[in-house]
C-alpha cells in the first residue's frame, strides 16, 4: 500500500472533453511539446522529470498549475520513470473521472487534482 500524499493539494475542475481530446491525439504529441530532463534527489536517485520549456502547442502552455522548474514525479499515483510506466499511467488516466499529477517544487510535493466534468 502505498504512503498518504505529504504535500500540498490544489483541487480544481477540466472539461472532461478537452482532456480526452488531449489523449485522443496520443502521448507522442504530449510529449513532443515538452522539453524535460530526468531529475534526481540528494542520493543520485531518479525523482522524476523536470519541466524545462513548455511548447506553444501544449496543454500545460501557460498553465497556472505545472510549469517550468517543476518535477513531474507521477500521474495519478503511477510513477512515471521508464517509458512502460508512463505508457500504463497514460492508459489509466484516458479514462479517469480525476486527474492528478505529482510534482516536487523545490523541495515541495505538490499534487494537482483534477475533477473531470461535462
Amino acid at each position: 500500500m502505498a504512503a498518504p500524499f505529504q504535500g500540498q493539494v490544489f483541487e480544481g475542475k477540466l472539461k472532461k472533453g478537452e482532456v480526452q481530446a488531449v489523449f485522443a491525439r496520443g502521448p507522442q504529441p504530449f510529449v513532443a511539446a515538452l522539453r524535460v530532463k530526468a531529475a534526481f534527489d540528494g542520493a543520485g536517485r531518479f525523482a522524476g522529470f523536470r519541466l524545462v520549456f513548455i511548447k506553444r502547442e501544449s496543454p500545460l502552455y501557460g498553465s497556472a498549475s505545472v510549469g517550468p522548474g517543476d518535477v513531474i514525479t507521477g500521474i495519478n499515483g503511477l510513477p512515471i520513470e521508464r517509458p512502460e510506466q508512463f505508457m500504463s499511467a497514460w492508459e489509466k488516466a484516458r479514462d479517469a473521472d480525476t486527474l492528478e499529477i505529482d510534482v516536487l517544487r523545490g523541495d515541495t510535493p505538490v499534487r494537482y487534482r483534477w475533477t473531470l466534468v461535462p
